[in-house]
């Protein structure tokens, strides 16, 4: 069942958990947790977002934001989130929640860590950041 646009404006804002199986790794699909990284808009073809990992060896860096057990819905312990592990997603399979699941919202706080971190990463181009904070 479609979320649709009114909802997916509503839920898919910055900070919101969305778990995903949609990505593979070592040929094998596993569920991922992705932070929406920009406001949703239904006439852009795709919405950035950003992926967790559990490995504690991301922590520390200035680019990657710890996120703990339980906020936004993260489960099975801390999340790092490293902004250089972007991703441009279709905005239609978003809304349709086909492949992802809404699970909650980062505090504001914590949307506000993720912005700076974002500013440290070395991978995110110009453009991506001019999208996401506006010029």
């Amino acid at each position: 069942m479609a979320m649709g646009d009114a909802l997916a404006k509503m839920y898919l804002r910055p900070g919101a958990v969305l778990l995903s199986h949609r990505f593979e790794f070592e040929q094998h699909s596993k569920a991922k947790f992705c932070i929406v990284l920009e406001d949703y808009d239904g006439g852009r073809e795709t919405t950035i977002v950003a992926l967790t990992t559990s490995n504690p060896q991301h922590r520390g860096k200035p680019w990657v934001v710890t996120i703990p057990v339980g906020l936004g819905g993260i489960q099975g312990g801390d999340g790092y989130l490293d902004c250089n592990n972007y991703f441009e997603l279709p905005s239609s399979e978003l809304a349709a929640a086909s492949r992802y699941r809404y699970l909650g919202q980062l505090p504001e706080d914590l949307v506000e860590e993720i912005y700076l971190a974002l500013e440290e990463a070395y991978k995110v181009p110009e453009a991506l950041l001019v999208r996401i904070f506006g010029e």
